[in-house]
Protein backbone atom coordinates (compact mmCIF):
# COMPACT_ATOMS: atom_id res chain seq x y z
CA UNK A 1 0.00 0.00 0.00
CA UNK A 2 1.28 3.57 -0.94
CA UNK A 3 1.19 4.81 2.72
CA UNK A 4 2.05 8.35 1.73
CA UNK A 5 -0.83 8.55 -0.81
CA UNK A 6 -3.04 7.28 1.55
CA UNK A 7 -1.84 9.90 4.15
CA UNK A 8 -2.37 12.19 1.76
CA UNK A 9 -5.76 11.73 1.15
CA UNK A 10 -7.07 11.13 4.69
CA UNK A 11 -5.70 14.75 5.41
CA UNK A 12 -7.59 16.25 2.08
CA UNK A 13 -10.80 14.13 3.53
CA UNK A 14 -10.37 16.10 6.60
CA UNK A 15 -9.67 19.17 5.03
CA UNK A 16 -12.56 19.34 3.08
CA UNK A 17 -15.10 17.44 5.59
CA UNK A 18 -14.03 20.83 7.91
CA UNK A 19 -15.68 22.85 5.54
CA UNK A 20 -19.08 21.61 6.61
CA UNK A 21 -19.45 21.16 10.02
CA UNK A 22 -22.04 22.98 10.42
CA UNK A 23 -23.73 19.91 8.95
CA UNK A 24 -24.49 16.98 11.93
CA UNK A 25 -24.11 14.08 9.45
CA UNK A 26 -20.65 15.35 8.11
CA UNK A 27 -20.17 15.35 11.97
CA UNK A 28 -21.27 11.44 12.34
CA UNK A 29 -19.30 11.02 9.03
CA UNK A 30 -15.82 12.14 10.60
CA UNK A 31 -17.12 10.15 13.98
CA UNK A 32 -17.81 6.86 12.27
CA UNK A 33 -14.37 7.71 9.95
CA UNK A 34 -12.28 8.82 12.88
CA UNK A 35 -10.29 5.82 13.48
CA UNK A 36 -9.31 4.73 9.71
CA UNK A 37 -7.98 8.37 9.28
CA UNK A 38 -6.24 8.62 12.40
CA UNK A 39 -4.38 5.22 11.09
CA UNK A 40 -4.31 6.67 7.47
CA UNK A 41 -2.75 9.48 8.96
CA UNK A 42 0.23 7.90 11.35
CA UNK A 43 1.07 5.62 8.62
CA UNK A 44 -0.12 2.40 10.55
CA UNK A 45 -2.42 1.10 7.74
CA UNK A 46 -0.20 -1.87 5.72
CA UNK A 47 -2.67 -4.23 4.84
CA UNK A 48 -6.11 -3.54 2.11
CA UNK A 49 -9.24 -2.73 4.56
CA UNK A 50 -12.46 -4.85 4.27
CA UNK A 51 -14.59 -2.30 4.98
CA UNK A 52 -14.63 1.59 5.43
CA UNK A 53 -17.52 3.31 6.89
CA UNK A 54 -19.41 6.23 5.50
CA UNK A 55 -21.16 5.23 2.40
CA UNK A 56 -24.38 5.42 3.98
CA UNK A 57 -24.03 8.83 4.91
CA UNK A 58 -23.79 9.85 1.47
CA UNK A 59 -26.70 7.44 0.19
CA UNK A 60 -28.76 8.28 3.19
CA UNK A 61 -28.00 11.32 4.69
CA UNK A 62 -27.79 13.68 1.72
CA UNK A 63 -23.78 14.14 1.61
CA UNK A 64 -23.80 13.82 -1.83
CA UNK A 65 -24.99 17.20 -2.18
CA UNK A 66 -21.23 18.07 -1.47
CA UNK A 67 -19.58 16.93 -4.72
CA UNK A 68 -16.08 17.84 -3.18
CA UNK A 69 -16.41 15.60 0.55
CA UNK A 70 -17.95 12.78 -1.55
CA UNK A 71 -14.71 12.67 -4.59
CA UNK A 72 -12.45 12.96 -1.11
CA UNK A 73 -13.52 10.27 0.43
CA UNK A 74 -14.14 7.99 -2.62
CA UNK A 75 -10.31 8.32 -3.39
CA UNK A 76 -9.46 7.65 0.17
CA UNK A 77 -11.98 4.62 0.25
CA UNK A 78 -10.57 3.44 -3.37
CA UNK A 79 -7.21 3.98 -1.90
CA UNK A 80 -7.78 1.93 1.13
CA UNK A 81 -9.89 -1.10 -0.46
CA UNK A 82 -7.49 -1.33 -3.00
CA UNK A 83 -3.74 -2.69 -3.94
CA UNK A 84 -1.83 0.30 -5.30
CA UNK A 85 -1.40 -1.40 -8.64
CA UNK A 86 -5.42 -1.68 -8.73
CA UNK A 87 -5.94 2.00 -7.45
CA UNK A 88 -3.49 3.40 -10.13
CA UNK A 89 -5.28 1.53 -13.14
CA UNK A 90 -8.61 1.96 -12.11
CA UNK A 91 -7.86 6.15 -11.40
CA UNK A 92 -6.42 5.79 -15.39
CA UNK A 93 -9.01 4.24 -16.85
CA UNK A 94 -11.80 6.94 -14.94
CA UNK A 95 -9.39 9.53 -16.11
CA UNK A 96 -9.37 8.11 -19.57
CA UNK A 97 -13.38 7.37 -19.86
CA UNK A 98 -13.93 10.64 -18.59
CA UNK A 99 -11.61 12.81 -21.78
CA UNK A 100 -13.65 10.07 -23.70
CA UNK A 101 -17.01 11.22 -22.48
CA UNK A 102 -16.67 14.89 -22.00
CA UNK A 103 -13.71 15.83 -23.82
CA UNK A 104 -11.54 16.88 -20.34
CA UNK A 105 -8.50 16.30 -19.24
Amino acid sequence: MDQQKIRQLAVEFEAVASKYVYDPSVDMLMKSMKEIVENAKSGSIADVVEYVPGSYYFQEKGLSKYSDLETSYSKLKLALITEKKQYDDLKEWAEKRKRELFGKK
